[in-house]
């Protein structure tokens, strides 16, 4: 097991283990347990899977894949230490292929600890998961391939410890110092390590007239590539005329040396509007000239009892292993917990109504949806994601639109691997699914899928499409099942296949 993959793990049972030795000791002393104070829930799920088609050698063939998943879940929203962890091993056996069984990791946690109560934080993100390495190789659905030369393990690891506080009464400070680090098991080329320091001042209250000035500085080594340096201090200025409304101008320089060999300075100014009507609806657009030209981000949110609307358009730099996922493959469960996020302000409580969500549905949370792929050096990205979400009474409808561009921007330095990841990728996605409640404890899905790259010099573009048709249910509270179809099919050169795939599935929670 590679080192960062072993200490995510570390870290992310570590915290799940405290969580449940202070639960142990709230029960020795006579409280109950709720999911406020913090609660481990173990998970063991199995399913058996008949995969057939020609996506390894070219040549039909059918064969049995079982795989035994046990998790573990802590979570907590009160105390000194709040957050959740997720964690699963795979174990995957398949019933032709000898010598290529397989155990995968899937670790999620995101944590805050609060050492000096309303002063001194540390904020911990850890992730561990299998993600396409290019996106202009094969492509797949689901999980019930391996071997697939295009397809690894990335973990990526967060700390960011931080200080914030009021200063003389006049201006509230932050300081907050970051240090990242993603490790792609088998391509050495995208490992990256990044630290960061951060400096902010701001004006206190919410009065009509309000001020920041903050100072950065980040630093980006890629294992077999450049070590970037970014420096940026800015002045924000902000107009508040309206309860409705928000403005704001700002400007400063930059100091950086993505895409030169020497550091050079750059102006940056920038303006922002905002418009909240009301707690249902919010429009947002910010707009800065930087070193790599024009930077943006533009939202527009909109709720009602039953739907959720979202749009995101935006352009800036990205680390391929950013824990931001701005250029890594989004799941299913990340797209919801951004979207339950007006209905559910506590992060604990949303995953819990994420959770209980995607099981209604018979949707799996890390059923990727989005695009994405690895990067071995900061890249420039425009992104632009549309989701919608219509929740009736037995008819759940949900649609995730993605397009991507991104442009490497150290290429042609002599500073990058001698293979490098393609400098640019183009990809378009949208997936579409209906699930409909039978009754109180069983669900039908459909739904149908369409991924595309577009070619690039001598690399040639692909597609994947996807149909899929699901049926799960519960048979209590602890106990339930699903069986589901699949059927794909991808051009992509000379790799293209087709493949249709059944499962059966029981999930237990303890």
């Amino acid at each position: 097991m590679p080192r960062l993959h072993a200490v995510a793990l570390g870290c992310g049972l570590l915290l799940a283990a405290a969580g449940a030795w202070a639960q142990a000791q709230a029960q020795a002393q006579g409280e109950a347990p709720s999911a406020r104070s913090g609660r481990v829930q173990p998970t063991l799920e199995m399913a058996e899977t008949y995969v057939y088609g020609n996506a390894l050698n070219g040549r039909d063939q059918g064969e049995f894949v079982t795989r035994v998943s046990p998790g573990l879940r802590w979570s907590s929203r009160s105390g000194r230490l709040q957050g959740a962890v997720d964690y699963n091993l795979d174990a995957v056996h398949y019933s032709r292929r000898q010598g290529e069984d397989a155990l995968n990791q899937r670790l999620n946690g995101a944590l805050t600890a609060e050492l000096l109560p309303q002063h001194v934080f540390v904020d911990v993100r850890a992730n561990i998961g299998l993600q396409p390495i290019s996106a202009y190789g094969q492509q797949f659905i689901g999980s019930d391939i391996t071997g697939n030369p295009n397809r690894t393990s990335v973990a990526s690891l967060q700390v960011s410890p931080y200080v914030q506080g009021r200063l003389a009464g006049v201006a509230d400070v932050q300081l907050r110092l970051t240090a990242a680090s993603t490790d792609a098991k088998d391509v050495p080329s995208a490992n990256s390590r990044s630290t960061g320091a951060l400096l902010s001042l701001s004006s206190v209250g919410s009065s009509m007239l309000g001020w920041n000035v903050s100072a950065q500085r980040q630093n980006i080594r890629f294992s077999r590539g450049s070590d970037t340096v970014n420096d940026r201090l800015q002045a924000t200025v902000t107009l508040r005329p309206d309860v409705d409304w928000q403005l704001f101008v700002r400007g400063g320089r930059e100091s950086t040396d993505l895409g030169s060999v020497v550091k050079r300075q750059y102006d940056n100014y920038g303006a922002g509007v905002a418009w909240t009507p009301s707690p249902r609806t919010n429009v947002a657009l910010e707009a800065d000239q930087r070193f790599f030209g024009t930077g943006f981000r533009g939202v527009a949110e909109y709720r009602t009892a039953r739907s959720v609307f979202r749009y995101v358009d935006s352009r800036d730099t990205t680390n391929g292993g950013d824990l931001n996922f701005s250029n890594q493959p989004v799941t299913l469960f990340q797209l919801f917990f951004q979207q339950f996020a007006p209905s559910f302000p506590d992060p604990v409580q949303r995953e819990q109504a994420v959770n209980d969500f995607l099981r209604l549905i018979g949707r799996s949370g890390n059923e990727l949806i989005s695009l994405g792929a690895l990067a071995d050096v900061v890249s420039v990205q425009r992104r632009q994601d549309l989701s919608a979400v219509w929740n009736g009474r037995r008819l759940v409808l949900t649609v995730q639109g993605s397009a991507s561009d991104v442009r490497a921007t150290d290429r042609g330095l002599g500073l990058t691997p001698i293979n490098p990841l393609p400098e640019r990728t183009r990809q378009r996605g949208l997936n579409v699914t209906a699930s409909y409640r039978l009754d109180p404890l069983t669900t039908l899905s459909l739904g149908a899928s369409r991924q595309t790259t577009a070619a690039f010099g001598a690399l040639a573009g692909n597609r994947l499409d996807a149909v899929t048709a699901g049926l799960n249910g519960r048979l209590s509270n602890r106990l339930g099942w699903g069986a589901s179809l699949r059927l794909s099919d991808f051009n992509g050169g000379g790799s293209s296949y087709q493949e249709v795939a059944g499962t059966a599935s029981i999930n237990l929670r303890f």
